[in-house]
This record gives C-alpha cells, structure tokens and sequence, in this order.
C-alpha cells in the first residue's frame, strides 16, 4: 500500500507532461511557448514557492542526514568517476558527460510537485529543502564539467550570473527570513497564491521541452548516460542510507525516490551556450524524464523490499 501514493503521484505528473506534449504536437502552443513558461516558472513561481516555504522552516529542526543524503550520492559518484580517469578507463568525454549525468537533479521542476503529491506537506517541505542546497550544488557542478570540458575560460562569471538569479537569490532570502522570524503577512500570502502556479506548470512545461528536442539521435546519444544515472545514484544513496541506519521510514522513502529525479532542464541550456556535446546531454534529461515513471516505481518497490 505504500506504494500507491507514489504511483499515484507519477501517473499524475506524466499526465501533465502528456499535456504538454500533446500541445505542442498539435500546435496549440507555439514554439517560444515553452521558452515563455520557463521564463515564468523560473523568474516568478518558483521563488516565490522557494521564499515562502523556507521563510517558515525551523532551521534548527533540519536533520544533516537530509544534506548528506541529497548531496552525498552525487559526491560519491563524482569521486569514484575521478579515481577511474586517471586509470584511462574513461576518454574525457565519457568522463565529464557521466559526471554531468548525475550532477544536476530536477529537484524544484520535478521533484517538488512529485513529493508534494506523493506525501502531502511534509513532502513538499522535505523537497523545498533540499532542492535549496541540490540546485546551488547541481549548477556548481555542471558548471565545473562544461569549463573542464571546453576550456572556455569564461564560465565563472557566467556563474556569478546564475547565482545571482531569482531562485537563488529566494532561497538565501527564505534562510534569512527563518532565521530571523521575520514575517510579513501580505507578502506571504502573495507569494502563496504566485508559488501555487509553479508546480502543474513547471511538469507541462517539460512536455512541451521533449516535444521540442526528442529525436532517434537523441536517445541513441543520452540512453547509456541516462541508464548510468538510474543505477548509480539510487545504489549510492542506498549506500549512504545504511551508513545512517535506522531512519523514521518516510525520510528514508524520501531520500530513496529522490535519487530517481530526472536530470534538470538547465543540463540542456549549459550545453547550449557552451556548444557542448548537446544532443548527449538533451538526451541525459528528456531520457530520464521519460524513464522517470519505471524508475521511481522500481526505486518505491525497492524501498518496501528492503526496508
């Protein structure tokens, strides 16, 4: 039974991506619609969602085990690719490209309304944490790939622009805000009603992305860094999860399905602007975005057999 809410929740959000899809495909979306809701979700709903929701948290309440169990798989994954290219085990390419296939999560587009509708609440306020640390980690990261794979040399103040943008800027508002209880009631409630619009919009604005970038070429090229991200980071958090055993069972279902998350949407636009490889790492997130249903289902199956 502890599975149905997931499926539910899955089934619901590839719903909305369908949507999305089946409005491109029959054009009733233009082309730049896509571009549009992103500009929005990213600039408007999401900080908003982001602000709101951190400025109500109980810092001291937050759990480390919620910190090493987003960011440690990644780290993990990340350090065992590095050990192995100095063992020429892997051409460059190959190298950054599975590093870049792990290093970036939807953890705000997808993951939020994913959880949210999963476990209600304490779903939502678990992904709005660690979606605060995991995008500012996720950007750092992919960003350190793209530099090291092009020697563009121009990437950290392409960086500083990044950090400096809506989303970001929210979370560090949010802390502030907890941290010091500040609370202003009408900016609150504004912000609820814009934060509401980011969930359903954000999963059918991805339909609409793979409609727009999903080719033969795609998948052939995406496929096997989209399998290498589906199996090692659910077995490094799996990992980790022992190191921290026992956990209250809805935390560890938590931390579980997380590592089942497709890869974020930003992947394709870094590769974009640094000419990188594009059709492998538009591959990496519509490809795990189209296995997300099998994956987190199988990742929810896992977690009630072992645990």
């Amino acid at each position: 039974q502890a599975t149905i809410p997931i499926l539910r929740s899955i089934t619901i959000l590839y719903i909305l991506i369908g949507l999305g899809f089946f409005g491109r495909r029959r054009s009733l979306l233009p082309h730049d619609a896509g571009k549009s809701f992103n500009s929005f979700i990213y600039y408007f709903a999401l900080p908003a969602l982001f602000f709101v929701n951190i400025s109500k948290l109980d810092l001291p309440s937050i759990q480390p085990v919620l910190i090493i169990g987003s960011i440690g798989p990644i780290l993990l994954v990340v350090l065992l690719l590095t050990i192995l290219r100095p063992l020429k085990l892997l051409c460059k390419d190959h190298y950054v490209l599975l590093n870049l296939s792990v290093a970036f999560s939807s953890s705000a587009f997808f993951g939020v309304p994913f959880f949210e509708e999963a476990m209600g609440e304490k779903g939502l306020s678990l992904a709005i944490i660690t979606s605060s640390f995991l995008a500012p980690t996720g950007i750092l990261l992919s960003l350190i790939f793209f530099e090291f794979a092009t020697h563009r040399e121009r990437g950290w103040g392409f960086l500083g622009k990044v950090f400096l943008s809506p989303l970001i800027i929210s979370i560090a508002s949010g802390f502030l805000c907890s941290a010091f209880s500040i609370r202003i009631p009408f900016v609150m409630e504004a912000g609820n009603f814009l934060g509401k619009t980011a969930l359903g919009l954000a999963v059918f604005s991805l339909g609409m992305f793979i409609h727009d970038n999903l080719s033969w070429e795609i998948v052939h090229k995406g496929l096997k860094f989209t399998l290498f991200r589906v199996l090692t980071l659910p077995a490094a958090t799996f990992l980790i999860l022992l190191v921290f055993s026992p956990l209250p069972s809805d935390l560890r279902m938590f931390l579980f399905l997380q590592s089942g998350i497709p890869a974020a949407i930003s992947l394709a636009v870094f590769s974009q602007r640094y000419q990188y490889k594009i059709p492998e790492v538009s591959g990496i997130v519509i490809m795990s975005s189209l296995l997300g249903f099998v994956t987190l289902n199988a990742l929810a199956l896992v977690n009630k057999l072992f645990w």
